[in-house]
């Protein structure tokens, strides 16, 4: 499918991590001559936060371009060209990337879109709940609650799986990695971590 890639960042501390990736992820943007949006946001005043506001920012994509859409983090490391979503069938409205291919392993970037009905339906019940867990002051990112989104959208959209050369964990890459996923540090980050049990 053809697509533009779309993303944002917004920096918590004096580190400028978010800053800087963006400045990478630009630099392969534009090597392999990808057409893309990434902007500038303010920041909400946490990592948290900052995740959490994805699905909206996805839904003003869809309404501002007439663009099929390729979602990903700022701190995404673009390894080659993305040959398989260039290639993909338009019949598959969302298209996730897992490690093992099923649901269990999906990751939250990359996220390719068909700008349809489906898609948006898809990003507005995912921006719902994410609403519904702060509402509820439920410790969690915007990843958590992707889960239950693709559960509750499985019979209303159609879904297809990209493999773990698209979402390839830090120090396993090797020569057939596409994209290799960013992996921040910063204190925003684990402080919400460690309230969800994870060390």
């Amino acid at each position: 499918m053809n697509f533009k890639v779309i993303s944002y960042y917004c920096d918590v501390d004096d580190s400028k991590y978010y800053e800087k990736s963006y400045h990478r992820l630009k630099e392969k943007l534009d090597e392999y001559g990808y057409d893309y949006h990434l902007e500038k946001l303010d920041s909400l005043g946490s990592y948290k936060e900052n995740c959490r506001r994805k699905p909206q920012f996805i839904l003003d994509m869809l309404e501002k371009f007439p663009d099929n859409l390729l979602w990903l983090d700022i701190d995404t490391i673009l390894m080659k060209r993305m040959v398989e979503i260039e290639e993909s069938n338009t019949d598959i409205d969302v298209i996730f990337s897992s490690a093992n291919l099923k649901l269990p392993g999906i990751k939250a970037s990359p996220i390719g879109f068909i700008n349809n009905e489906s898609s948006i339906n898809f990003n507005r019940h995912w921006k719902s709940l994410i609403d519904n867990s702060r509402d509820n002051d439920q410790e969690c990112f915007d990843h958590e609650v992707l889960f239950q989104t693709i559960f509750d959208q499985k019979d209303l959209c159609t879904i297809g799986f990209l493999d773990y050369r698209y979402c390839t964990w830090p120090g396993d890459e090797n020569e057939n990695t596409v994209i290799l996923m960013g992996l921040s540090d910063v204190e925003s980050k684990k402080y919400s971590l460690r309230k969800m049990g994870i060390d």
